[in-house]
């Protein structure tokens, strides 16, 4: 199964450079073999995530220091 780990944020971004985690086989009792997942990333969605909370923060603070 392919598995996409994007954000909404993520779309159109120009900086998105995918960062694909493969699937692994494994075996299991009686020679059954499983295999994981593919999950695709963004190889920077910390860093965007990281961005996107600060930003949320000084938002919010923002709006709190015009209300008084």
């Amino acid at each position: 199964m392919i598995i996409l780990e994007v954000q909404d944020y993520c779309h159109d971004c120009p900086s998105f450079e995918a960062d694909v985690q493969r699937p692994e086989k494994m075996l299991a009792g009686n020679d059954i073999v499983m295999m994981s997942n593919t999950v695709v990333r963004c190889e920077y969605r910390n860093r965007c995530e990281r961005l996107k909370r600060y930003l949320e923060r000084k938002v919010d603070h923002h709006g709190q220091t015009e209300s008084k």
